[in-house]
């Protein structure tokens, strides 16, 4: 599919129910969330719906789904529920091509080959075959038991060659799952047990240029191919990586148990960092956004002290960054597990400090209490004399050399 033609994609999205009263069409009406009931036929005013409903006359719904919204002439409400509200919806550009459920419990219907749902699931495969060559996440979709977990089926154009400027979106979401779980692999958790991430692209977000939170709210320019921002140009993806909705992510990554007082767009840049190395390739402390802290670090280590060190992300992550410069990352994988296994919570910022100092120390087997006084970060005399028992560590690096040049 030629990216022109992911509108198709972005004609049908999902909304969480936890959001409030959405615009359901192009006249920007408002509907109310209202409780799902049994999902009856849409009025048959075009082909589609004849294609898709063929053969049936009701489908159960399942769960407490998300909403659905429309919009644009290429989108459709192809099931509706007793209060009028979509519980499946169609989207066709071009040769792009998408089916949406309201909720993911549908593709397990139909892995299970579930009576009252393979007439549906026959129809859906029908529809999107037709004059398509490639199914998104399978090479045979038409084997149930191969069907994607997520509640859309999706097809592109595909083709023996895929032009300059075409779109896979196979590719492309595959890569952002492996970026999600890349996340939930350092903090040790599984993304089955989270709410899924979800972004959208809008013209005017609440919050500044991007937002963490469900969903991740971002500017338009995600969806545009040739912006450096772009979620869709993997040759971009793949060697520069894209750090502002890999921050995003790691924002909702975040605990507050390690994340120190006035530190929140700092922690998250630890997932950013561990992505980008992992996934695209980049050193983490070879990285350009992180190279360009530098003279503000020289700066800083001028007068290093704590209330001047969380005030500027780039200076509070060059601790993190060293930490995994010299350790590497299943530190912090050890640690942050850890945490997640941890029942009490930090009693105020100082336990926060002493707690990292301590388990990060216990875990390399080094005194780091010497590092973070280093960057202005004092821990308390108890936990100094935890890890007294292991060598000091304050390592002769580009940034330590850069504070005895100060």
């Amino acid at each position: 599919m030629a990216l022109n033609e992911i509108s198709a994609l972005l004609a049908v999205f999902r909304q969480s129910v936890h959001n409030r009263d959405y615009k359901a069409d192009k006249k920007s009406r408002k509907c109310k969330w209202t409780p799902w009931k049994m999902a009856s036929l849409a009025d048959h005013k075009d082909t589609w719906r004849g294609e898709l409903l063929r053969g049936i006359s009701s489908v159960p719904t399942i769960g407490v789904p998300g909403r659905l919204a429309c919009f644009e002439d290429c989108a459709e409400p192809i099931l509706l529920d007793d209060s009028g509200q979509p519980v499946m919806a169609a989207a066709r550009i071009g040769k792009g091509a998408i089916i949406v459920f309201s909720h993911d419990g549908y593709m397990e219907k139909f892995k299970q080959n579930d009576e009252n749902f393979c007439q549906l699931f026959d129809n859906c495969l029908a529809w999107l075959n037709v004059e398509r060559k490639t199914v998104v996440y399978d090479d045979d979709i038409t084997e149930a038991s191969q069907l994607p977990t997520s509640g859309a089926l999706v097809v592109d154009g595909g083709g023996n060659g895929l032009e300059k400027d075409s779109f896979n979106p196979t590719e492309m979401l595959v890569f952002w799952d492996k970026v999600v779980q890349a996340h939930h692999d350092l903090r040790g958790t599984d993304p089955s047990d989270f709410p899924r991430e979800r972004v959208v692209a809008d013209s005017q977000p609440c919050a500044g240029y991007m937002h963490a939170g469900y969903p991740i709210v971002t500017h338009l320019d995600i969806a545009d191919k040739d912006s450096d921002a772009s979620v869709l140009n993997m040759s971009l993806l793949e060697t520069k990586g894209n750090w502002g909705l890999f921050h995003e992510l790691g924002h909702n990554m975040q605990r507050g148990a390690w994340t120190f007082e006035g530190t929140t767009e700092v922690t998250c840049n630890i997932f950013t960092l561990h992505a980008m190395h992992t996934l695209v390739g980049i050193d983490p402390w070879r990285h350009p956004w992180l190279r360009n802290q530098w003279k503000d670090i020289h700066q800083y280590l001028k007068k290093p002290c704590y209330n001047a060190w969380k005030e500027n992300p780039g200076v509070g992550l060059g601790v993190y960054a060293q930490l995994a410069h010299h350790f590497g990352w299943e530190p912090y994988k050890k640690v942050f597990r850890e945490y997640e296994r941890d029942v009490h919570p930090p009693s105020d910022n100082q336990d926060k400090i002493d707690r990292w100092v301590i388990r990060f120390s216990r875990t390399v087997r080094r005194n780091l209490v010497p590092l973070f006084e280093f960057w202005g970060l004092s821990a308390g005399e108890t936990a100094k004399a935890e890890v007294s028992e292991f060598p000091s560590f304050l390592p002769k690096d580009e940034i330590t050399t850069m504070h005895q040049s100060v």
